[in-house]
């Protein structure tokens, strides 16, 4: 059987947020275009390193704080090129997004001395150390992995969730905007199917009133590049694939005959659907649950600066 790979959590899903999404009127920036070029010839197995590092570096021009992922991915680029400088520069960026030097050292190749990129490095301080909303973040994130413990019960999950909640939407009241980088200088994030190394993975369980006052702030993040389109999209799938099972069996239940015929029949099981197709099965080979509407899939991933191709770029 099946078995999609997810942070189970109780969820109370009611109406969805908006069915098309509201992205009807967004233009993406060529920030994410130039980085979803590079990204597409790099795992197509481009070897024009000339024709990368033009993509990388026009991104690059674009936005002062870049995201974690697309730094990771260049670090990738010139790390299989050896390019020794372009690597240490977005090593530097990576640190000062407040990435672990580790993972950079883990990531340089034998064709570039680890010991000079180690002491190049080793005294840049990440500015989100001293930021009071990195840390406030920070604390949402160590309470949400604690609320997820096979030793907390449904009840003091649901209220630490509740509490996250709190501390995220007052935030956001006070900045009058989603804390992404632009704001917290932290951006941990260096894959595109993984959102659990910073709070972001909190809102995997928030119910959904909390997600849906949220999502257009997180649609806005998309516009200033303050949020990766896949981790919204892990979000938002999240909370569709909840949504969607929700409706359907109270659908039924609300239509049996309808639904169902005359006939004495067990409802069944949960009809779940994705909305980008983020989740995989457990051989990471095919979208499961199914996406609504497969034929628009490319269209809707499109919409928020994803590469319609369903590539695993990691």
């Amino acid at each position: 059987m099946k078995k999609i790979i997810l942070f189970f959590c109780t969820l109370n899903i009611g109406l969805l947020y908006s069915q098309k999404n509201n992205f009807d009127d967004f233009t993406c920036s060529p920030y994410y275009g130039n980085f979803n070029s590079a990204k597409l010839k790099f795992k197509q197995g481009s070897a024009d390193f000339e024709i990368l590092d033009s993509l990388i570096q026009k991104s690059l021009a674009i936005n002062s704080k870049p995201l974690s992922v697309d730094l990771f991915f260049s670090l990738k680029v010139y790390a299989k090129h050896c390019n020794r400088d372009r690597f240490i520069s977005v090593s530097k960026m990576l640190i000062l997004n407040g990435v672990n030097i580790n993972i950079i050292l883990n990531e340089t190749p034998s064709c570039i001395n680890k010991s000079t990129v180690k002491e190049t490095l080793k005294n840049i301080i990440s500015p989100a150390r001293n930021n009071e909303i990195a840390k406030l973040l920070n604390e949402i994130h160590e309470d949400d992995k604690k609320s997820q413990s096979v030793l907390v019960g449904n009840n003091k999950r649901e209220e630490i969730n509740n509490k996250n909640y709190t501390k995220l939407i007052g935030i956001i009241d006070q900045i009058k905007k989603w804390p992404g980088i632009s704001i917290s200088n932290q951006d941990l994030n260096i894959y595109h199917v993984d959102i659990s190394y910073d709070f972001t993975q909190a809102l995997l369980h928030f119910n959904r009133a909390q997600i849906e006052t949220l999502l257009p702030y997180l649609k806005e993040a998309i516009k200033n590049q303050d949020l990766s389109p896949y981790h919204f999209a892990r979000i938002y799938d999240y909370y569709y694939i909840k949504k969607t099972g929700y409706d359907s069996v109270e659908a039924i239940k609300k239509n049996p005959k309808e639904l169902l015929g005359n006939k004495k029949q067990q409802l069944p099981g949960i009809i779940s659907k994705q909305f980008y197709g983020i989740y995989k099965s457990d051989d990471r080979k095919t979208i499961y649950p199914p996406v609504v509407d497969p034929d628009k899939l490319n269209e809707r991933r499109e919409k928020i600066c994803m590469i319609g191709e369903d590539l695993d770029l990691d």
